[in-house]
């Protein structure tokens, strides 16, 4: 396929219409499927804050159950089930992994990338910390010992800066899918503009070398149909349309080589005519002349006695009456000098 070929045009043109669309659609697809699970990992990560918060309130709880000798066991299994829901959610959170979600089901997550990951691994070394406090916490019954105290402490003091941390983790992965939202809309428009581009180009390409030629030979075509083999439609273009218009030149000109031959013919044809009328005419001429020329100068038989002439039949006739028959001479009646005197002689005396 040429490059300069109305065909490849269109096909690099529709190739531009198919690509636009594919990046559209992936990217929406992409961050379609990313914002949701950038609303799993929100919602997981926020709740690490309140997870935050709750095993402050069990630890203060298991506290003072033991501080008043009453049954602790069972703060104690919830404390470790906070505990370790927490620390799972944490390295899903950061490494990618299966975890519990907010909806009470197991779901995967991916794992972290940019500054999301940075402050996470901020939040592990913050809980790293408080988890040897907790498990303090959970092992030891001594509330009045030194390390339980210490881990009391410990977890009073890292509370705070837990929850902050975890608090800046949840706006950057807020932010993150913000931004994701913004460059899909950025891909959009983007998509956009090209698309109305390519649009005003494909309108600009198929008016300049498919409508305004395709013109151009329809009104050639009434040039030519009025009779003016002369005109020329033909274009230096390399296209589709600029062969046809090549190729509707090449067949003007053989058009007119067929009708400049056919004139000749017709003008061979009128003379010839012309000139068989002519050669008719003149032998009708010559036969006139050819029966006048025998009627005057031929040898008559003619009677010595009465003077009457005999014809090619046979018959004797009058010469006034011959001449009649075979001339164009009118004869006129009268008398000569002599006969006058002769048969006349009383006109003369008188």
């Amino acid at each position: 396929m040429r490059i300069s070929s109305i065909k490849f045009k269109i096909a690099v043109l529709v190739g531009l219409f198919a690509l636009f669309m594919l990046i559209v659609v992936g990217t929406t697809r992409n961050v379609v499927l990313s914002q949701s699970a950038d609303a799993r990992i929100i919602d997981i990560a926020g709740r690490q804050r309140m997870l935050t918060q709750k095993m402050s309130k069990e630890v203060l709880f298991l506290v003072s159950s033991l501080k008043n000798n009453s049954a602790a066991e069972e703060l104690r299994e919830g404390l470790i089930k906070t505990v370790s829901l927490y620390d799972r959610s944490l390295k899903a959170l950061k490494d990618g992994g299966m975890t519990l979600g907010t909806d009470g089901k197991e779901t995967s997550l991916p794992e972290s990338t940019g500054e999301a990951k940075i402050q996470l691994i901020r939040v592990e070394g913050l809980w790293n910390h408080f988890r040897k406090a907790m498990n303090v916490i959970t092992d030891h019954s001594a509330v009045t010992s030194d390390e339980f105290q210490n881990a009391i402490s410990d977890i009073r003091n890292g509370n705070v800066a837990l929850l902050k941390e975890s608090n800046k983790a949840v706006v950057l992965f807020k932010e993150a899918s913000e931004e994701k939202t913004y460059f899909l809309k950025t891909v959009q428009t983007a998509a956009l503009i090209l698309t109305f581009a390519v649009t005003v180009i494909s309108l600009m390409l198929t008016n300049r070398k498919i409508v305004r030629p395709i013109e151009e030979l329809s009104k050639g075509a009434e040039i030519l149909g009025r009779g003016n083999l002369d005109h020329k439609v033909g274009t230096d273009a390399k296209d589709e349309v600029g062969e046809l218009s090549r190729t509707f030149d090449q067949m003007i000109g053989n058009l007119k080589t067929v009708t400049a031959s056919r004139d000749e013919l017709d003008k061979e044809i009128t003379g010839r005519k012309k000139s068989e009328k002519e050669r008719e005419r003149l032998i009708l001429e010559l036969k006139d002349a050819l029966v006048k020329v025998r009627t005057l100068r031929g040898l008559l038989p003619i009677c010595s006695v009465c003077n009457k002439i005999r014809d090619d039949k046979g018959n004797w006739t009058y010469v006034d009456v011959y001449i009649r028959d075979h001339s164009e001479a009118e004869l006129t009646h009268g008398y000569c000098p002599e006969c006058e005197k002769t048969h006349f002689p009383q006109k003369n005396e008188e």
